[in-house]
This record gives structure tokens, sequence and C-alpha cells, in this order.
């Protein structure tokens, strides 16, 4: 596991310093360097402004605006330990756009950013559009989150739990491979937790054959719970738990996270477009927005096509 730079796109709110608190442990425990992103949204030209667009754009030039964000991103970074590598980025444009830019531009090994509501048909929430097309795993917090994990000291496996659901596909497995990678230089105790739907096919041809349903979803869940063992190697074995629940994927997570006062979920995330994701939804957004701590997803890898974004370098407010 080797983590070199980590990008934190922050906004100045409260929400934003947890995921500074977090970014800073992580880059301390990994010797990684951050970059501290802020993002001033462009302003339109003035046909297609509104007055009040208007009106900002010249009581507030480009220049001061700029000026600003550089100032208040230097006071961030004058803040962080001395043990922390840090440069700040201002951006022009998009924040999706440029957060998902600037990723590939560095390159970032990993992306922490805060999350608030989840997307809908009316609201597509940044956090996702960026978890669909992001080059990097992402590490996500939100600001009701009760439990956060501790990176940056040493502590015991049994005081810090991660959960990784397990659907055996491939972007299950490749979490649990980057989750296990993660167990060396961060002393964590994971929970392999795969869940089974209440009716399966499997279930009605024992009804179709009058065979008997209750026994039929005990092998169900046998058979994954075996499979589950099978998936880890025998070194990790003392340091892994295995769960297998019957019901709906998110609340199954949800409920089992809280049972065990996880302070960190790893999952593998499918890579579907925004407009799947708010129509029909997705696992990983389920569990991402309902959380009661963060949430580490690690997407599936995708070429994209360059975003258009202007950027400014602040690395001289160090």
């Amino acid at each position: 596991m080797e983590i070199r730079t980590v990008l934190c796109p922050f906004d100045f709110s409260a929400l934003s310093d947890r995921e500074l608190q977090l970014g800073t442990q992580i880059c301390e425990r990994f010797g990684a360097r951050m970059v501290v992103q802020h993002n001033v949204d462009a302003v339109p030209p003035i046909y297609l402004a509104n007055a009040w667009m208007y009106t900002e754009s010249h009581m507030y030039p480009e220049e001061e605006r700029e000026a600003e964000a550089s100032r208040r991103i230097a006071e961030v970074l004058q803040k962080l330990p001395s043990t922390v590598r840090a440069e700040g980025k201002i951006t022009f444009g998009h924040l999706e756009d440029c957060i998902l830019n600037l990723a590939r531009q560095l390159p970032a090994d990993l992306v922490v950013m805060g999350t608030h509501d989840p997307s809908s048909t009316q609201h597509v929430s940044h956090t996702d559009r960026v978890l669909t097309q992001s080059p990097c795993p992402i590490l996500t917090v939100r600001d009701t989150a009760t439990r956060l994990p501790n990176f940056a000291r040493a502590m015991t496996p049994e005081t810090q739990f991660a959960l990784v659901p397990m659907d055996f596909s491939s972007h299950s497995l490749r979490a649990l491979e980057y989750a296990l990678s993660l167990m060396v230089p961060i002393p964590l105790k994971l929970h392999l937790l795969h869940v089974e739907a209440n009716l399966a096919i499997d279930d009605l041809r024992a009804l179709a054959h009058r065979l008997d349903f209750e026994e039929e979803k005990r092998h169900r869940l046998k058979t994954s719970l075996e499979r589950l063992k099978a998936a880890l190697p025998e070194g990790y074995l003392d340091r892994v738990v295995f769960e297998v629940r019957m019901g709906t994927v998110v609340e199954q997570v949800v409920a089992y996270a809280e049972s065990i006062q996880c302070t960190l979920i790893l999952m593998g995330a499918h890579t579907k477009n925004v407009l799947d994701r708010a129509i029909f939804g997705a696992n990983s957004q389920g569990v991402l927005h309902r959380s009661p701590c963060p949430v580490w997803l690690i997407p599936e890898s995708r070429a994209h096509g360059p975003a258009w974004t202007r950027l400014a370098d602040t690395s001289h407010v160090l």
C-alpha cells in the first residue's frame, strides 16, 4: 500500500475541517503530501448572467476572489502539522470537473472529501459525480458521522474495526485486496459481511419442488460463509471476522456497522453514470449517505476525456 499524494477539496466549512483531519492523519501515516484545493466558481458571461451575477462579477473581480481564496488557503495550511508536506491549489470551473481533472494531473492516490445529501432526480451530489469518474479511491465523511477512524497514532487492531461488504463481484474482491493492504500500515480488524437476498431463485425452485424453504435459506447462508472464508489468505484469518446476513444490502451494512461500532467502511463501487444512480440507486451510494462512519470507496478504473478547468498554483502561500 502506497499513498503518496492526498487531494482534499476544501470549502472552508465545518465538514471540510473533518475531511482535513482525516487527510492529515493519512499523510502523517504514509508520509504523503497533501494538496488542499479550493474551487472558485466561474462567473458566466454578462450576456448569459442574471442581474445578481452581473453585479457580483463586477463587485468581486476574479483577481480579488482568487486573492481572497489564496489568503484563506494559506491560513488552513499554516494550521497543519509541520510533519505534513502541503500545498494549495485554486481551480476555476465546475467543482466536480475541477476535482477530477486535478486528481489526474497530480496524480492523486486518494481523494478525501465530505458529502451531504444523496443524489436524486432533482439534485446530483458532488461526491456521487466524482465517484462515478474518479481515477483513484475516495475517502468520504458525512457531517453527521458519529465515529471517525484514527490513522495517526499507533493503536491495536481490537480498537478499530473496518467493515468490508462483499458480494463476490470483481470490484468487491478488489476492495478486499485493498483493505488487506491497508492493514499493514494501519492496525485494523476487518469484518467481512455478505448479505443474501430474502428471496432467491433457489428458494423459488425449492417451493416449486415442494422442498424445505427454510432449509434452502440456511444452505445459502452456509455456502456464502464458506465462500467468504475461501476468499481470504490464511495469514489474515486471526484479524478477520466473517458475517453473513439476510435482507437488503444497504440496511444490513449500515445496521452491522452500528452494531460493531465500526470506524471505517471499505467497499468497491460500480461506476454507474449519475442518472443511473439517481433513478435506480446503488449500494455504494446508499451506504455512503447513511453510514455512521467514513466510507473508503474503491471505484472501477475508467478512461475519461479532459475536462475544461483553469488552475492557479498557490504553493507560494507556504
